[in-house]
């Protein structure tokens, strides 16, 4: 998968991969152009039925398996990235994929997106597309025709066997579950008017947002950024003044699981009838769920 989000992945990123002779794995594959031909505006009923089910195959094992990316516009070579091969009218064919693949694949892919990036110089429409599919809490998918399950494995999409699909059916279950509960968990200290063991009193709004990701993992730093974290006294700017930061995180390595600190901001505003107390934390849980709260209460006069 590339390590972009994908509204800012550009030409230059595929170039990258060509120049770094990129492997596939299991999170990426490339695609030279679809099953045959460049242009799938062009290709007769039957031959753009075939290609759309082989990418349908490809999206299915991404989707029951870690995620990744499938990117169409790439030759390799024994899998190995080697050059830009632009297809025509990439938009048009994005488009025409969504449409598709929303309807080739049980349950409907909601974590896939696609997306189309033209190629530089181009005048009719060439570039390449890149299908984004993140690991599914509505795993198992099949393919609706064949009714197929894949998964990937390595740089393959395979066939589930029944003990496959069996225990990926519980595992999804179990994780929609728990994040089901840590929602509803948080959910309840909204209620109660509370934010990190705090209690808040007297009128006011809270605000809170949650981010649960689907599974644990490790995210990697760079020396930069983990230099920043691991300061036991960072500052940041606010309002043109110098705020020190009151909880830094400690005992990071290059790859880490977030623990239970972040930055905690706790500030009085007086003036006149806008007089308020205001409140703001971010928590990182070490199953790499964030909670951010703000909390504003006007004060009496």
């Amino acid at each position: 998968m590339i390590r972009r989000e994908l509204d800012e992945i550009e030409e230059r990123d595929f170039q990258g991969l060509c120049d770094t002779g990129r492997e596939e794995d299991e999170r990426i594959e490339f695609k030279r152009s679809f099953v045959g031909g460049n242009d799938l505006s062009s290709m007769s009923d039957p031959q753009r039925e075939r290609a759309v089910e082989s990418l349908a195959k490809e999206v299915t094992a991404l989707l029951n398996g870690k995620g990744g990316d499938l990117i169409v516009g790439i030759r390799e070579d024994e899998g190995v990235a080697q050059e830009l091969t632009p297809i025509e009218g990439a938009s048009e064919a994005a488009e025409r994929l969504r449409r598709s693949l929303w309807t080739r694949i049980e349950p409907a892919p909601r974590a896939m997106r696609i997306r189309s990036i033209p190629a530089e110089g181009s005048e009719n429409g060439a570039g390449y597309i890149v299908i984004r599919a993140e690991s599914s809490l509505q795993a198992p998918h099949r393919v609706a025709k064949s009714k197929e399950f894949y998964i990937r494995r390595g740089t393959e999409a395979s066939p589930m066997n029944i003990t496959e699909v069996q225990d990926l059916t519980l595992s999804t279950r179990t994780a929609s579950a728990r994040i089901e509960d840590k929602l509803h968990r948080e959910l309840a200290g909204v209620r109660s008017i509370t934010a990190n063991n705090r209690v808040f009193h007297g009128g006011g709004f809270q605000f809170r947002v949650v981010y649960a990701p689907l599974q644990s993992a490790q995210i990697p730093l760079e020396g930069t950024t983990l230099h920043a974290l691991t300061n036991p006294e960072p500052t940041f700017y606010e309002g043109g003044k110098e705020v020190r930061n009151d909880v830094a995180f400690r005992s990071l390595g290059i790859n880490w699981r977030p623990v239970l600190r972040g930055k905690l901001v706790e500030r009085l505003v007086e003036g006149d009838q806008d007089s308020r107390a205001g409140y703001a934390a971010k928590r990182v849980h070490s199953d790499g769920t964030v909670v951010f709260d703000w909390f504003v209460r006007y004060l009496p006069q």
